[in-house]
């Protein structure tokens, strides 16, 4: 039994020389799948519960100051406060204006997640984490919640 080439051994890990091209066919298809699945519901959610916290706070008046250095009566994201009250002074804030950033981070991981598995591992096998990545539902709901904790 001969030993296998130290290349041979790479590709047969890595999969890359010998790769099925409809791979990248798969991949986009979940990441469209993912990033739709992210989007179609973005315009019909209401602000709930935690999400009225740090709009409590602006509408009591307080500055970036007092946002900064307390939390007042209930917990907020200071990041996300300080954000809020950014929105309201510029243009208003609104239900949307405060869901976008933790859209934008859930397309975000989607993209990037996607794209490390893609570099790093066989193309069966990043296809088939980001087909999980993209129909995860509690990704794909805090893709679209106020909530400070969706961030992280």
């Amino acid at each position: 039994m001969r030993e296998p080439n130290p290349t041979e051994s790479a590709a047969i890990i890595s999969g890359r020389p010998a790769a099925w091209p409809g791979w990248r066919l798969l991949l986009l298809a979940a990441l469209a799948a993912g990033a739709w699945l992210r989007v179609q519901q973005f315009p019909d959610q209401v602000l709930l519960d935690d999400e009225w916290h740090a709009v409590h706070q602006l509408l009591a008046g307080k500055g970036p100051a007092e946002l900064f250095l307390t939390f007042g009566t209930a917990d907020y994201s200071i990041p996300l406060g300080l954000l809020y009250g950014l929105e309201m002074r510029w243009f208003g804030l609104s239900e949307l204006a405060m869901r976008w950033p933790m859209l934008l981070a859930g397309l975000a991981t989607l993209g990037l997640f996607t794209a490390f598995a893609w570099r790093r591992f066989a193309p069966p096998i990043a296809v088939l984490f980001a087909g999980l990545l993209a129909l995860s539902p509690m990704l794909i709901v805090y893709g679209y919640t106020a909530r400070p904790y969706a961030l992280t």
